[in-house]
C-alpha cells in the first residue's frame, strides 16, 4: 500500500502536469492562432486546424467543464466538415479528460472510440496519445497486464520518431512500465526501465521529470533490498525538485524516511518524516496520506506510542474520505458510460424515424410529380391515358415494397438495439454484483484487519497503570473496538452472503433468520411457497430489502415476533411482514428516512411496490407486490 501510493503519484502527476506546464502562454497562443483562421464553414483546411486547437485547448483548460465545452464545440464543427481523423481526436481527448477527473471506466470507452480512427489513419501523435491513457486508466484499475500492453505500444511509436516531445514521452512510458512492474515486485526489471528513463530524459534538462524518475528508482531499490542505493537516489529527486515543487519534495523525503526506517535509523527517519508532512500541509490528499502513515511508522518505531496513535488515526480519516470520493467517481463513471449507450440508442432511433419521414417525403413528391405528369400528358394526347395510368400503378406497386422492406429493415433494428440494451442491463447487474463483492471483502480485509490492530495495541497497555477514571474509559473503548470488529462483519457478512449466490433467495433469507433468531431478542418465521421463483437480479434486491426491514423492526418496533410469507398470485408474488411492535405514527411512512426510500428504489428497480399498514390493537403490517414475474 505505502508502495502504490507513492508510485500512482509518479504516473498521475507526470503525463497531467507536463500537459499543464507553461499554461497560460500556450494558451494564448492557441487563442491567437484561433483568431487568424477564417470563420467556420468557409474552408475545410481553417475547420480542421480550428479542431485541432479546441482539442488541445481543452487540455489547458482550468477546469473540466470548460475543457468539455471546447471539445464539443471541435465536434460540433468536425460533423460539419465531416473529418474522420478528427473524430478520434475528439473521443481521444475527451477520455483524457474524464481519467484527469477520476472516471476510468468512462475514459476507457472515449478512448476505445477514438483508438480505431488513430490506427486507420496512422496518425502517430493520436495514436501515442490514446494507447498511453489507455495504459494510465487501465493502471488505475490496477489490470497491469493491460496497462503495460498499451504503455509498451505508446513507448514503440515514440521510440520510432524524433524530436523532444517523442523522447519526453519515450521516457515517461519507461517510468509508468517501471510502476506495472513494482507492482508485479519485479524490482529488477523496475530498476532497469527507470535507469532507461533516465537516461533518455537526461539531454532534455527537466528537472522535475528527472526528480520523477530519481525518486521512483529509490522506491524500487528499496523494494529491492537495496537501502543505500535506494536514500542515494532519492537525496538527488529531492536536489532536483528543490523550492519549485513542494508536494513532489515531501514525497521524496517521506520516501526516504521509509529507507531509513529499513536501516533502524528512526530518529532520523522521524525528523523527515515530520518535515515533509510540514511541506505537505497545504498539498493534495493523496499526498498527505503516504507522508501521515509515514510518520505514523516513524513514531511507532521511535516508541511514542500516544503520537503514533493520533498520526494513524488522521492517517485512516483522511484516507478513507479519499477513498469514497474515488468510489463514488467510479460509480459515477460507470453510470455516465451506461446513460451515454442509452443516449445514443435514442439518437439512433430517432435517426431512423427522421429517414423515414424523408422518405415518405419523396415518395409523396414522386406521387405528385407522377399525377401532374399524368395530367400534361393527358391533355396533349387521349391515346395514352391508359399507358400513363398502367405507369403510375407500377410505381406505387415499387413503393408499396419498398415501404414493407423499409419497415422490416426498422423493426430489425429496433430488435438490436432492444437486444444491445439488455446487455448493458446485464452488465450493469454483474458490475453492481462485483461492486458488493468487492466492498464486502474489503470491509473484512481491511477494515477488519485494522480493528484487529487496534485492539491487539490497545492490548499492550496495562490497565492496572490507569487511574480509576482512565481505567473505565479504557474498558469502554476496549468494548466499542470488539463491538466496532463485530458489526464490520455482520455487514461484510450480508451484503451479499454466500448462500445467497450459490442457493438462492430462500436459503440466505433461512440462514439469515437463523442467525437473528440465535440472539433470542425476537421470533421470526419465514414461509416461502414453492411456486415462487426469481431471478438473480430481483433476489439480489429482495434480500437487501428484506435484510434493512429486519433491521428497522428490531431497531424501533420492540417487537417479539416477524411473520414473513412470500406467495405467488396469478402472475405477480407478494411478500408481507407481519409483527407484533409497537406500530408506527401515519407520518412516518411519508416523512421517509433514508432506509425506506433505498427500499422504494429497490422495489422500483424490480417492478414492485411497497404498502405499510398499522394493525390492530398492536403491529405493523407490510405488504410487497412484484408485478409480471412469471
Amino acid at each position: 500500500m505505502k508502495n502504490l501510493l507513492s508510485l500512482l503519484g509518479c504516473l498521475f502527476l507526470m503525463p497531467f502536469c507536463l500537459h499543464g506546464q507553461a499554461t497560460n502562454p500556450k494558451l494564448d497562443s492557441l487563442k491567437r492562432v484561433l483568431a487568424q483562421l477564417a470563420p467556420a464553414g468557409r474552408s475545410f483546411a481553417a475547420d480542421t486546424v480550428r479542431v485541432r486547437v479546441l482539442c488541445n485547448m481543452s487540455l489547458l483548460s482550468p477546469d473540466s467543464t470548460s475543457s468539455m465545452q471546447k471539445l464539443q464545440e471541435a465536434r460540433k464543427i468536425n460533423r460539419n466538415v465531416d473529418w474522420y481523423l478528427g473524430e478520434g481526436y475528439v473521443s481521444s481527448y475527451e477520455g483524457y479528460i474524464l481519467l484527469r477527473e477520476g472516471y476510468s471506466y468512462h475514459a476507457i470507452d472515449k478512448l476505445q472510440i477514438g483508438l480505431p480512427t488513430a490506427v486507420e489513419a496512422q496518425s502517430a501523435e493520436l495514436l501515442g496519445f490514446t494507447y498511453r491513457y489507455l495504459g494510465a486508466a487501465y493502471y488505475t484499475l490496477e489490470d497491469d497486464k493491460l496497462a503495460i500492453e498499451f504503455y509498451e505500444k505508446a513507448r514503440q511509436i515514440y521510440a520510432s520518431r524524433k524530436g523532444n516531445d517523442f523522447t519526453k514521452y519515450y521516457s515517461i512510458m519507461l517510468s509508468n512500465i517501471g510502476l506495472c512492474y513494482i507492482r508485479f515486485k519485479k524490482y529488477n526489471m523496475a530498476i532497469t526501465n527507470y535507469k532507461l528513463a533516465i537516461k533518455n530524459a537526461a539531454p532534455l534538462r527537466d528537472t522535475l521529470m528527472l526528480g520523477w524518475y530519481y525518486s521512483n528508482l529509490g522506491s524500487a531499490y528499496r523494494n529491492n533490498g537495496n537501502l543505500q542505493e535506494s536514500i542515494d537516489n532519492l537525496d538527488k529527486a529531492i536536489g532536483l525538485f528543490g523550492e519549485n515543487s513542494n508536494q513532489n519534495k515531501a514525497l521524496a523525503i517521506s520516501e526516504k524516511a521509509q529507507s531509513l526506517l529499513k536501516l533502524n535509523r528512526t530518529n532520523e527517519a522521524l525528523q523527515l518524516a515530520l518535515a515533509a508532512k510540514k511541506l505537505s500541509e497545504n498539498g493534495t490528499p493523496f499526498y498527505r496520506i503516504y507522508i501521515l502513515e509515514t510518520v505514523y511508522l516513524a513514531h511507532k518505531a521511535v516508541g511514542n506510542t500516544e503520537k503514533a496513535l493520533l498520526a494513524f488515526g488522521e492517517w485512516v480519516d483522511l484516507k478513507s474520505k479519499n477513498d469514497e470520493q474515488m468510489r463514488k467517481k467510479s460509480i459515477e463513471g460507470l453510470k455516465a458510460s451506461f446513460e451515454n449507450q442509452q443516449n445514443e440508442v435514442i439518437i439512433r432511433q430517432k435517426d431512423t424515424e427522421g429517414t423515414r419521414l424523408i422518405i415518405g417525403i419523396c415518395i409523396l413528391t414522386l406521387v405528385c410529380l407522377s399525377i401532374l405528369l399524368g395530367y400534361v400528358t393527358l391533355r396533349k394526347k387521349n391515346s395514352k391515358i391508359e399507358e400513363q395510368k398502367l405507369q403510375i400503378q407500377t410505381i406505387n406497386s415499387k413503393l408499396t415494397d419498398f415501404n414493407k422492406t423499409l419497415e422490416s429493415k426498422v423493426e430489425e433494428r429496433t430488435a438490436e438495439l432492444q437486444k444491445a440494451l439488455d446487455e448493458i442491463k446485464y452488465a450493469m447487474l454483474k458490475g453492481q454484483t462485483l461492486e458488493r463483492e468487492r466492498v464486502a471483502s474489503e470491509l473484512h480485509d481491511h477494515l477488519g484487519s485494522m480493528i484487529s490492530g487496534i485492539k491487539y495495541q490497545m492490548q499492550v497497555i496495562n490497565p492496572e497503570s490507569l487511574t480509576d477514571k482512565e481505567q473505565k474509559v479504557y474498558k469502554n473503548i476496549y468494548a466499542m473496538i470488539g463491538s466496532a470488529y463485530q458489526e464490520v462483519r455482520h455487514i461484510s457478512h450480508h451484503m451479499l452472503p454466500e448462500a445467497l449466490e450459490k442457493e438462492g433467495l430462500r436459503s440466505a433469507l433461512e440462514k439469515l433468520i437463523c442467525d437473528i433468531n440465535q440472539s433470542r431478542q425476537i421470533d421470526i418465521h419465514l414461509t416461502f411457497d414453492s411456486m415462487v421463483k426469481f431471478d438473480r437480479k430481483v433476489e439480489t434486491e429482495l434480500y437487501s430489502v428484506c435484510l434493512e426491514l429486519f433491521n428497522n423492526i428490531l431497531k424501533h418496533a420492540n417487537a417479539k415476533t416477524i411473520q414473513v410469507t412470500f406467495r405467488q398470485d396469478g402472475s405477480n408474488t407478494l411478500i408481507s411482514l407481519e409483527d407484533d411492535g409497537i406500530g408506527f405514527e401515519n407520518s412516518s411512512t411519508t416523512n421517509q428516512g433514508m432506509g425506506l426510500r433505498n427500499i422504494s428504489k429497490r422495489l422500483l428497480s424490480i417492478n414492485g411496490t411497497i404498502a405499510y399498514k398499522r394493525l390492530s390493537p398492536v403491529g405493523t403490517s407490510t405488504e410487497i407486490t412484484l408485478l409480471n414475474t412469471e
